[in-house]
C-alpha cells in the first residue's frame, strides 16, 4: 500500500512539473496594419524572461492593442493577430531586451516593418530596452 501511495505521489509530482514547464513563454504578434494606404507588417514575438504569467499576458495584450489589435485577441480589421506560444521562433533578426521595464525580449523577424525601417531599435532604446542585432 505504501509503495502504491509513493507511486501516485511521484506521478502527481511529475505531472505538476510537466504542466509548469508547458506554460506559454511567448506571445507572437503578426499581421498587417494599413493606414493612409501604407501597409506595415508586424512580425515579432515577446519572450518571457522572468515575468509572472499574469504580468506577461497583460504586457502582451498591451503590445497587441498598441498595434491595432482587438482586446479579445482575435484578428482586427487590420489583420493583426496575437497568440500565446510555448517558445518564440528562433529566426529573430533583432532583439530588444527589457523594453518598457519588463523582463522580456521583443524578438523581431526579418519581414517586420519596424525592424526594416530602423524604428524597432529606436522604440527599444526610447522605452529603456537594450538593442541587439
Amino acid at each position: 500500500m505504501k509503495s502504491m501511495m509513493k507511486f501516485c505521489a511521484c506521478i502527481i509530482a511529475c505531472t505538476s512539473a510537466f504542466a509548469a514547464s508547458a506554460r506559454d513563454s511567448g506571445c507572437l504578434i503578426q499581421g498587417t496594419l494599413t493606414s493612409n494606404k501604407i501597409s506595415q507588417t508586424s512580425n515579432y514575438c515577446a519572450a518571457n524572461k522572468g515575468m509572472s504569467d499574469q504580468d506577461f499576458k497583460a504586457g502582451c495584450q498591451d503590445l497587441f492593442e498598441s498595434q491595432g489589435g482587438n482586446s479579445d485577441g482575435k484578428k482586427s480589421d487590420n489583420s493583426i493577430s496575437m497568440k500565446f506560444v510555448s517558445d518564440c521562433p528562433a529566426n529573430s533578426k533583432g532583439v530588444c531586451a527589457g523594453a518598457f521595464d519588463h523582463k522580456w525580449n521583443l524578438q523581431y523577424m526579418a519581414d517586420d516593418y519596424a525592424l526594416k525601417h530602423g524604428q524597432a531599435k529606436q522604440v527599444c532604446e526610447v522605452s529603456g530596452g537594450k538593442w541587439k542585432q
